[in-house]
């Protein structure tokens, strides 16, 4: 078993760095430490997850050999972004209300950088590129089938379990669950989760042949799609608009792909549709009244609410409505970049203007303190238009490069995973409409892989280029 693990991985021989890469793959989705019940003290202690111990482990074994000369430094084309945007993060420091939060958000930024640059210089070569993708893929497809287990405990044996929890939304309708799987933190990781694998492992699929690995794919994708459904989130519009991408991409001449295309399509329309309405609206008071009014009429007996006497019954129904928290939290992030357009509020400081907006009665005492859910108007509400140009550039470049990469590539391979991956980063930019998503290390990840193709293929056309040594 263990043999054929290594085989399909590309696992040639053990090293610290292929066992290092594998288990921080492993410990991504791993968040079982949550704010509210945080396992370590401090500030940053609820920030802390087991995969920032496996990258401590990962980092020393590489700087070691940094120290030795044994590998060299891949800055990667991104370095000039990357500094714009921490610089512009630094400067939001000075606006800042709160400085110790906003030392814990940069803190936060110069790690995923530093995870970037670490995945970035451990991968040096194809095959273990390859490992790193198909340990990705099993890793998903586990948190999956987790997922999916806990929704079966809960529903047949009301066992409860970490792996899912009740959904609060609709109480009425009985026990609803939602698939956390290892994700203790929120559902909605999940679907970001997926939206990397899930393209990778349907681009692959599109693309490989019958056999062992193909059927791998196959059930793979299965545990995909039943455990997205319970996870309830609105990340599934942009999911479906990246696998919407890798089918146009990738053409099949079966009849069921055409259909497959046009219902991923539809769905996109009508579930656009609906998170449009159910994010600006939402449905807040039902009531009913009874009122009496005399009876000029003649009604036969028992139709509507009469009796025939002097007095008719009759029914009134209200309804109200009102705008949706993210709504809401939306347009003070407007308010805010207005009032602060050049260096934002500072890193972390969107809860405490809100807070400060509450005392001088700008906003009810009732609104929440919350973050925008919103990565556009959040990061330019921190950091103001410094640090939102700085984020254009930074997605700007990766998308652009991973675009480049699935059509320029000399390796086949690569352009399948380039597409993969340029797709995943649109679907993630939608996501990001209602959900702050750089902090999500998984997503860090994805810049890393997009990179990493660039080394790889940098390297291959320097060796062509050199040409047999005579």
């Amino acid at each position: 078993m263990v043999r054929k693990i290594k085989e399909y991985i590309y696992i040639e021989h053990y090293n610290i760095e292929t066992i290092g890469l594998i288990l921080l793959i492993l410990s991504v989705p791993i968040m079982i430490n949550t704010p509210g019940n945080s396992l370590f003290p401090g500030p940053i202690g609820s920030k802390i997850q087991i995969v920032d111990f496996i990258f401590l482990f990962l980092l020393a074994a590489w700087l070691y050999k940094l120290c030795h000369n044994q590998v060299r430094f891949n800055r990667t084309s991104l370095a000039v972004p990357l500094v714009f945007y921490l610089v512009a993060s630094l400067l939001s420091l000075l606006n800042s209300s709160n400085i110790k939060d906003s030392l814990v958000e940069f803190i936060g930024i110069l790690y995923l950088i530093a995870l970037f640059y670490l995945i970035v210089n451990a991968v040096r070569d194809r095959k273990m590129f390859e490992m790193v993708i198909n340990s990705w893929l099993i890793t998903s497809a586990l948190v999956a089938f987790l997922g999916i287990l806990g929704i079966f405990l809960a529903y047949v044996f009301d066992i409860k379990t970490f792996l899912v929890k009740e959904y609060a939304a609709f109480p009425y309708l009985g026990n609803i669950y939602r698939a956390y799987s290892t994700f203790g933190v929120n559902s909605k990781f999940v679907s970001s989760y997926l939206t990397i694998s899930f393209p990778i492992c349907l681009a692959l699929l599109l693309n490989s042949k019958a056999g062992k690995k193909r059927l791998f794919y196959y059930v793979t994708l299965i545990l995909f799609i039943c455990v997205l459904f319970f996870t309830f989130s609105r990340g599934w519009l942009g999911l479906a608009v990246a696998i919407y991408l890798v089918l146009s991409r990738f053409q099949r001449p079966e009849k069921y792909y055409r259909y497959l295309k046009v219902l991923t399509a539809i769905f996109i329309i009508l579930f656009g549709l609906f998170i449009f309405l159910i994010s600006r609206w939402q449905f807040v008071d039902f009531q009913t009244k009874k009122i009496t009014v005399e009876n000029s009429t003649n009604i036969e007996p028992n139709i509507a609410f009469t009796d025939n006497g002097e007095v008719l019954e009759k029914i009134r129904v209200e309804t109200g409505y009102m705008d949706t928290t993210y709504y809401r939290l939306k347009r003070v992030a407007i308010e805010m970049i207005l009032d602060h357009p050049l260096i934002g509020v500072g890193l972390g400081g969107f809860n405490d203007e809100i807070r400060r907006y509450k005392e001088e009665k700008e906003l009810s005492d009732i609104f929440p303190a919350m973050d925008p859910h919103c990565m556009i108007l959040g990061k330019a509400a921190q950091t103001g238009l410094v640090g939102l140009i700085a984020l254009v550039i930074l997605w700007g470049k990766s998308i652009r490069k991973a675009l480049n990469m699935s059509f320029t590539s000399r390796d086949n391979y690569f352009q399948i995973i380039s597409w993969a991956m340029f797709s995943s980063m649109v679907g993630f930019v939608i996501q990001s409409i209602d959900m702050d998503i750089m902090n999500f290390r998984f997503l860090w990840f994805l810049f890393a892989f997009v990179f990493v193709v660039e080394s790889l293929e940098s390297t291959s056309k320097s060796h062509i280029c050199e040409g047999p040594q005579t």
